[in-house]
């Protein structure tokens, strides 16, 4: 599966595997609401935004969930 960044379009590979996810995750990649940004978007997060992303615990779980929509 393909993430792509929902501000700059960059995007990613993910493979189906816990450390797949979790590699994403620690290269910067959050999201906020039902979208996904890249570690340099997530840089000048605050710049553009007052409200905080999500963790990188709750940035797995999204991730996941689209994985096991994928059939």
């Amino acid at each position: 599966m393909k993430i792509y960044c929902s501000r700059c379009g960059t995007s990613e590979t993910v493979s189906r595997s816990v450390d797949g996810v979790k590699s994403k995750t620690k290269k910067g990649w959050r999201t906020y609401g039902g979208v996904i940004y890249c570690p340099e978007c997530v840089k000048s997060w605050k710049e553009r935004n007052s409200k905080e992303l999500n963790t990188a615990e709750e940035t797995n779980t999204w991730i996941y969930e689209r994985l096991l929509d994928i059939k």
